[in-house]
């Protein structure tokens, strides 16, 4: 993270700010951004740095969600750290957990498409609990109907997280605010089965549940 954006990147964020400008134009509101990582279409061009996606209210849900509408080809469930910005100035903020669902379905199988359509995601449930600091040593956790599916170190670096989101806003003449959330990054990444029940937990950190109820979409 850190690197200055390739032009190609940046093109496809502008795309990707558009249809976000649109959905605020028709009444969502801001809720923050989303870390789009480890995607082979943009590390080829980013050479390993992610991308990012925003959140806005038409996808985001309260803890204990039911999602009727969310569906799609190749559903995903992903624990990740939801960092809150508390001052844009400098690096620092509060962390939780939460649920991101991302259709990793190809179509569209070019870098401009990923990010233009916002990387993936489709909805994000976020926990309530916030603590000071991801604790040294923490794993993250999914499950779904009750089976563990995943576990795996909480490793996400949370200054730098909120540097290269500043960056890449910078870049597109946007800027992070005191209180956005940021999607930090996958942590686990799960199949999601028709009406899964799933629950992602950080050491130390907190739990988040939600219900999947929408079918998957076979293509």
């Amino acid at each position: 993270m850190g690197t200055a954006a390739p032009d190609a990147l940046l093109a496809a964020l502008r795309a990707q700010h558009a249809r976000r400008r649109r959905l605020l134009d028709h009444g969502a509101r801001h809720v923050g951004w989303k870390i789009g990582g480890r995607i082979a279409e943009i590390d080829a061009v980013t050479g390993g740095n992610p991308a990012i996606g925003y959140l806005t209210s038409a996808t985001v849900f309260e803890d204990g969600a039911a999602l009727d509408t969310v569906n799609g080809r190749r559903l995903r469930a992903e624990t990740e750290l939801v960092i809150q910005v508390a001052d844009p100035r400098r690096p620092c903020g509060v962390v939780g957990v939460a649920i991101e669902l991302v259709d990793v379905a190809r179509p569209p199988c070019e870098m401009e498409e990923i990010v233009a359509a916002n990387v993936f995601h489709r909805a994000a449930v976020l926990g309530r609990a916030r603590c000071g600091a991801l604790p040294p040593g923490a794993c993250a956790r999914l499950w779904v109907d009750g089976e563990l599916r995943e576990l795996a170190p909480a490793t996400t670096d949370v200054p730098a997280t909120i540097a290269h989101v500043g960056g890449l806003l910078a870049a597109l003449g946007e800027r992070l605010r005191a209180g956005d959330l940021i999607l930090a990054g996958s942590l686990t990444h799960v199949p999601v089965p028709e009406g899964g029940a799933i629950t992602a937990e950080i050491d130390g950190v907190g739990q988040v549940q939600a219900t999947v109820n929408a079918p998957a979409i076979r293509v």
